[in-house]
């Protein structure tokens, strides 16, 4: 569209933004100024002829006398011709025609009513009064031009003052700015300030041809140009290519092609508007980072949604599988097992003691994974515990299932968590994983709870060979173990059952280093508001 006015409004004039003296106009301006200059050379022909036909004066002369106005005469000729030459814009050149042709017709119009007025009144002219009449003439028209010219250096220096301020501004913004004029019905893109010039390598008529609109805006050329013709503010904002930008400006890293500006107008004066550009690319990457994220998040959720649907279903069937098919089967292994003890003897006897022992382990472990596959599906509803009742009764319990082990503890009392009944497990796997995993020959177990702030904490450490730092954050998952032996207690389960309720009931759990030797697992569970506690 660049260079092509009709249907656009838009006019690609020369850099100064103005119809220049080469136009029809111009040309018949600078042609009335010769005109006028050759009318007024009649006036020394007329004389010189005159002289010379009818009072026989000399051409020389007559020439002499005659001099001054020729050269003036012709300097009004040549002054057209020049004026023709000159890259002025139109309007300036139409300027000075008026200017002449006024002031001819002014001096005229003064001259011919005082020649009119001596031939009424006294019949006659007076040479010597109207060359007088012509210094009076010059003498008012030199005070009015005295006058106009004080005006005018006045206006110059409030105009060179505020074009200063202007330019300075102008030069040294960051923001592009581009001077456009109003031209019989179009618009030219006049000067770039060198802020434009840094950023985009077309001028603006070029932009706007390569400009779009993003995504809300109703940016259009041709409604650009018209409302600015109008005088009618713009505001779009416009998306522009990379090709376009100087290689600093690029958004080649960033998260748009091209860049981002707010397309802006500011009507200054009737042939003049500013069109301001500053840059927004910045949000634009912000809006779209928040979009991204959105649609990521809402993907992210339906993902984290179905996937828990589909755990859901298997954690039930699951749990249907352990509560029908597992269990029973496990209730006529006990039974029969039960049995067989009762009438066996010897090494079958102990046989069968052992499998009712192993098959009664099996029944607890799947009522813990059973409670654990419940939490994992509903969560856990937790309400204030007597820590200390149920800690002290569970140490007395496991000092009777194992008196070999010695037991020392420490328990405050008073302490009340937040929990619910399948703490007891907790514990009881707790204490068992310090005897399961211990290959001491004297076993030794420290048990401490103690009140720390907003949570309890509970702590037992035991002598055995401990836990190396680097498997300590994988000793809480599922099916891994530090177990030395097999069977129930070195699958792994019972310490992914405590991590798994001990986060249901918004703790914590992790192992650390005793000291001299073993391993200290610490719980903190969150103390209950329940009650007083005795610290």
């Amino acid at each position: 569209m660049s260079g092509d006015s009709s249907g656009s409004g838009w006019v690609d004039f020369p850099a100064d933004g103005s119809v220049h003296a080469g136009s029809r106009r111009a040309r018949l301006a600078a042609a009335a100024v010769s005109a006028v200059g050759v009318a007024l050379l009649g006036v020394p022909a007329y004389d010189i002829w005159d002289d010379t036909s009818n009072l026989g004066w000399g051409v020389a002369a007559t020439l002499v006398e005659n001099a001054v106005l020729i050269a003036l005469a012709l300097l009004l000729v040549g002054g057209g011709v020049w004026l023709s030459r000159q890259e002025w814009p139109e309007r300036d050149v139409l300027l000075a025609a008026k200017w002449t042709l006024g002031a001819t017709l002014l001096a005229t119009g003064i001259y011919a009513i005082v020649i009119l007025l001596q031939l009424w009144a006294m019949g006659r002219l007076k040479p010597y009064v109207l060359a007088a009449d012509g210094v009076l003439l010059g003498s008012v028209a030199a005070f009015g031009a005295g006058l106009y010219d004080v005006q005018r250096r006045q206006e110059h220096r409030a105009l060179t003052a505020e074009r200063d301020r202007f330019r300075s501004f102008f030069e040294d913004t960051a923001v592009r700015i581009v001077a456009l004029d109003h031209h019989d019905g179009g618009l030219s893109a006049g000067r770039e300030n060198p802020a434009f010039e840094e950023t985009f390598t077309v001028g603006f008529s070029e932009l706007l041809d390569a400009a779009d609109a993003p995504a809300g805006s109703a940016f259009d050329r041709d409604q650009f140009v018209q409302a600015t013709l109008r005088g009618e503010p713009y505001h779009e904002e416009i998306s522009v290519p990379p090709e376009i930008l100087s290689p600093s400006t690029r958004n080649d890293d960033g998260l748009t092609d091209g860049r981002f500006y707010d397309l802006r107008t500011v009507h200054v004066a009737d042939d003049e508007t500013f069109a301001v550009l500053p840059d927004i690319t910045a949000g634009k990457e912000r809006e779209q980072l928040l979009s991204e994220r959105t649609e990521r998040l809402a993907r992210e959720k339906s993902e984290r949604e179905r996937e828990l649907e589909e755990r859901t279903d298997q954690l039930e069937f699951l749990h249907s599988l352990l509560r029908h098919d597992v269990q029973n089967g496990m209730m006529v292994i006990d039974s029969r097992a039960e049995i067989l003890r009762e009438e066996l003897t010897g090494r079958n006897g102990e046989f069968a003691t052992t499998i009712l022992s192993r098959s009664r382990e099996i029944s607890d472990q799947i009522d813990r994974i059973r409670t654990a596959l419940d939490t994992l599906a509903e969560g856990t509803d937790t309400e204030p515990v007597d820590l200390t009742g149920v800690l002290t009764k569970r140490i007395e319990t496991f000092r009777s299932n194992y008196p070999e082990v010695v037991v020392d503890t420490a328990i405050e009392d008073g302490l009340r968590a937040e929990a619910d009944d399948i703490l007891d497990d907790v514990l009881t796997n707790l204490l068992r994983n310090a005897v399961e995993h211990n290959d001491k020959e004297q076993i030794e177990v420290e048990v401490r709870a103690i009140a720390d702030g907003d949570e309890v904490r509970i702590e037992v450490a035991d002598n055995g060979p401990g836990i190396p730092e680097s498997e300590r954050d994988q000793v809480f998952r599922r099916g891994v173990s530090h177990a030395a032996g097999g069977g129930p207690g070195g699958s792994g389960f019972g310490l992914f059952f405590i991590d798994t309720m001990v986060d249901s009931y918004g703790g914590d759990v992790h192992v650390g280093d005793n000291d001299p030797e073993g391993a200290r697992f610490v719980v903190t569970l969150p103390r209950s508001d329940d009650g007083e506690h005795d610290a």
